[in-house]
């Protein structure tokens, strides 16, 4: 004879575990999953508006592409240093979960992966694709995946890796280290202190 209270109870807990899952996706209080899943959705992300690109464009001028793709990387770097300066300290709703991520870097705290790409291709994507064409903006569209892919992977390894051989690493960890524990007005660029320097908000003092 079937339980029928059993069976309910055990529908009740895979019911909570698909919507603790599937509400996980859209929270910035994460878990090691969503935490990680930048580094494996992205490339695939990628792979695939290359893939794309590339098919659509085979008849085309190759370096259209590479250099879409080149521009779409540097620009991130210009939306990941404004963004930060401006969106991550002052701008309601963000400015709280950046600053519990300043109180306590090694919590899990980001934008979800189905944020990050729904912005990145409602704001990145869809307008080049209106002014060049679908195909070419693929290009563009994986340059700046490839410069948020970036930004997550020199983030993370900035906060939780004390040995790091480059040098280059070095100073960006340097510079994020000053940005956290000297003075939060300097150092906002993760990916290149460049634009610090351009706009004069970089810093190589801890205080």
């Amino acid at each position: 004879m079937i339980n029928s209270s059993a069976v309910l109870q055990k529908a009740e807990h895979y019911g909570r575990s698909i919507f603790g899952f599937i509400s996980s996706l859209f929270s910035s209080r994460m878990t090691p999953f969503t935490f990680f899943l930048d580094f494996y959705a992205y490339p695939v992300f990628i792979t695939l508006a290359l893939g794309f690109g590339a098919w659509g464009n085979r008849h085309g001028i190759w370096w259209h592409g590479l250099a879409m793709l080149v521009f779409g990387y540097a620009v991130w770097t210009l939306v990941e240093y404004v963004m930060h300066r401006y969106a991550f300290h002052h701008m309601p709703g963000v400015k709280p979960l950046h600053m519990a991520h300043h109180a306590d870097a090694g919590d899990l705290i980001g934008a979800p992966t189905i944020y990050s790409f729904g912005l990145i291709f409602t704001f990145a994507y869809l307008p080049m694709a209106w002014l060049v064409g679908v195909y070419v903006a693929c290009f563009w569209f994986a340059g700046m995946m490839a410069g948020y892919l970036a930004f997550c992977g020199l983030h993370y390894v900035v906060h939780n890796y004390s040995d790091v051989r480059f040098v280059a690493i070095r100073k960006l960890k340097r510079g994020h280290a000053i940005h956290h524990y000297g003075d939060n007005s300097h150092n906002f660029g993760v990916t290149t202190l460049f634009w610090d320097r351009v706009f004069g908000t970089y810093s190589d003092r801890m205080r």
